[in-house]
């Protein structure tokens, strides 16, 4: 598989994120010319910063979109315009939790746009936390602590549900 990894700044990581931002620029140079044109990659692999390779809360891998070459004036560049490839990082859509068809015992879920559905089985923060796509019935051990999961972006908790007394 072969793959492009981009480190970024926060500011544009979290941008990304957010769906706010769809391109990426790099400025025209031989060195991105290289790494660019007539080549086709499987993915895009973005990193705030340089994470560890377990740091999966400051990397997102998104599928190959292409690029274009433009001309943008940006302050990260400069105050004349310059010649960039504008990469395509748009999200994918994100996946809907169906809690119907969810384990009973899973607490929350992991919706990252690009994939599917995974349950999670999460406790108390420094807890083990546990994980398991749709179509398995075991629930494997996660490699890190629950509290980790819950603070992330794409980690919704199951709705609770109310009950309505009639007449009241």
């Amino acid at each position: 598989m072969l793959t492009l990894t981009l480190a970024l700044k926060g500011e544009y990581f979290d941008a990304i994120m957010a769906g706010v931002k769809q391109e990426e620029y790099r400025l025209v140079t031989p060195y991105w010319r290289k790494r660019l044109e007539g080549r086709i990659y499987d993915a895009v692999v973005l990193t705030k910063g340089y994470p560890k390779r377990d740091d999966l809360a400051r990397r997102l891998t998104l599928p190959w979109q292409g690029y274009r070459e433009t001309t943008i004036t940006h302050a990260h560049f400069g105050e004349e315009p310059v010649a960039v490839f504008a990469i395509s990082v748009q999200l994918p859509s994100k996946p809907v939790a169906d809690w119907s068809t969810a384990p009973e015992d899973a607490s929350h879920v992991l919706l990252t746009p690009g994939s599917r559905v995974c349950w999670l089985k999460l406790g108390a923060p420094r807890e083990v936390a546990y994980w398991r796509w749709p179509e398995r019935k075991v629930w494997r051990r996660g490699v890190d602590d629950s509290d980790k999961w819950l603070g992330h972006m794409h980690v919704e908790a199951r709705p609770t549900e109310r009950t309505v007394m009639a007449g009241r």
